[in-house]
């Protein structure tokens, strides 16, 4: 799962060329400069167009006679997949998102001169996948909390199912991750009600709600919480459903 918007114009085909390490100009009329893009199924985009398709912008560097190859983020993270002696350069068309876990081969990337050519403002908003075994569950893992294995709103993906008690809160958290005091934050969520008719069950008070809720949470650099928003789920639909929460971090 990642956490969380593009403009690559013509431009993009007039520029690249010139910003390519002196070693690599040399030899451009021997052989078509050679260029990533990131692609990743899924990938949140911050400040920028959704209707902007690295694939699109692969063949746009083709047709302009570049070696273009998409590179998904787990590619990106691996020095002998990315690397300056391989590609010239590196699309990332995301906006002002991007995969954290490779931050640090991107940056290795660039210090050894090859090319960042970025959309948005750059290396503002990490992304990061995280698997259900990052996650925690409330009370535990176990019959009211469990893994629903390719039953996710995307053919292929998993999803989480959780069943209400009539006591207990039921839920997950996600790994905590590090944001600006300030800054804009937003998450989101898939949801699909799939209670069967009749069946449903209604917790007793616990605390000041017995509604069912999408929270974001904050917290110190201690650990120590902040504060939280929230937004409530639906009593009842069908289909998938996207629920969103914006805050301004503290």
């Amino acid at each position: 799962m990642y956490f969380t918007h593009f403009v690559v114009g013509t431009g993009l085909l007039v520029t690249l060329p010139g910003m390519l390490p002196a070693s690599h100009a040399q030899t451009a009329t021997k052989s078509p400069v050679r260029v990533a893009v990131f692609s990743q199924s899924g990938f949140p985009n911050y400040g920028v167009s959704s209707l902007v398709s690295p694939h699109q912008i692969a063949r746009n560097l083709r047709a302009a006679g570049l070696d273009a190859e998409l590179l998904d983020a787990d590619a990106l993270a691996r020095p002998d997949r990315l690397n300056a002696k391989r590609y010239a350069a590196v699309v990332l068309p995301y906006g002002n998102t991007y995969p954290v876990d490779a931050f640090a081969n991107l940056r290795k990337f660039h210090q050894e001169r090859g090319s960042l050519v970025t959309t948005g403002i750059p290396f503002t908003h990490p992304a990061a996948r995280r698997t259900v075994r990052d996650w925690e569950a409330s009370p535990r893992w176990g019959a009211s909390v469990q893994l629903a294995p390719r039953q996710g709103m995307r053919s292929g993906t998993n999803a989480i199912r959780i069943q209400t008690e009539n006591q207990n809160w039921t839920g997950v958290s996600s790994p905590r991750f590090a944001v600006r005091p300030g800054g804009q934050t937003t998450v989101s969520a898939a949801l699909r009600d799939v209670t069967p008719p009749g069946t449903r069950l209604t917790r007793r008070n616990t605390g000041s709600e017995t509604a069912d809720n999408f929270y974001i949470r904050f917290y110190d650099a201690g650990g120590k919480y902040l504060e939280q928003r929230g937004a409530p789920v639906p009593s009842a639909f069908s289909g998938w459903k996207t629920i969103r929460v914006e805050s301004v971090a503290p």
